[in-house]
């Protein structure tokens, strides 16, 4: 039996706690809200895998990201989602860190495998060493192209849509809010990225539920 996996960057319990507040501070919203408990980033979005691929993305997992450094999320704002389309949902959107450079290391950061030891952004041809740079579109990238490199994880396509840092906090019928009231999307939500999970969502008829499979900090050591 096939299971729909995906990765995420967990949200901590204080973020989870602000996120609660303002739902219930906007109760009045006809949406379906996300339980706290659920709330996460998507980084790679879902496919499905057999037991013996889900054994690989989980084998891929550390040696991705290792090398990387933890780097900062801040949300600005709750907006209508997603941009282009008809709205069907409210997310939490801020700054997308194209990198993070930390302060220069007289030690040298360990290759991370898959990835030929470099860290590449296409949008630019400019190459990173390995370990120099974080943020959320590099730790993206790097997931897929270590996934797509390897077969066994049954992974085979990237996302075509540009990358955009989001927290769904909330779904609605397609179409049926067409403006937030302001100031009602001012926020002011940060952490330090430090993990990253795999997790397997299991569609219900109350909503997606989800579990972590496997846990992974960043850094050289795992």
């Amino acid at each position: 039996m096939k299971r729909r996996v995906f990765i995420a960057i967990p949200v901590p319990e204080n973020m989870k706690k602000k996120a609660g507040e303002w739902q219930k501070k906007h109760a009045d919203l006809k949406v379906r809200w996300i339980k706290p408990e659920n709330l996460h980033i998507t980084v790679i979005p879902p496919w499905y895998v057999d037991e013996n691929q889900l054994y690989e993305v989980a084998r891929l997992l550390p040696f991705t990201l290792k090398g990387l450094e933890s780097f900062p999320i801040l949300f600005s704002k709750v907006l209508l989602g997603p941009p282009g389309q008809q709205s069907r949902l409210l997310w939490a959107e801020g700054i997308t860190p194209k990198k993070f450079i930390p302060p220069p290391s007289q030690n040298t950061p360990q290759l991370a495998a898959g990835m030929n030891g470099r860290r590449r952004n296409p949008s630019r041809g400019v190459q990173y060493p390995a370990g120099k740079v974080g943020g959320f579109i590099e730790l993206k990238e790097g997931f897929e192209e270590a996934l797509l490199a390897n077969p066994k994880t049954g992974f085979y396509k990237k996302e075509s849509r540009p990358a955009k840092l989001h927290l769904t906090i909330a779904r609605f019928r397609p179409g049926s809010i067409k403006k937030l009231p302001q100031p009602t999307g001012v926020v002011n939500w940060n952490f330090k990225v430090g993990e990253v999970n795999l997790m397997e969502s299991r569609l219900q008829k109350g909503g997606a539920e989800y579990a972590v499979l496997e846990s992974v900090k960043f850094g050289p050591d795992f």
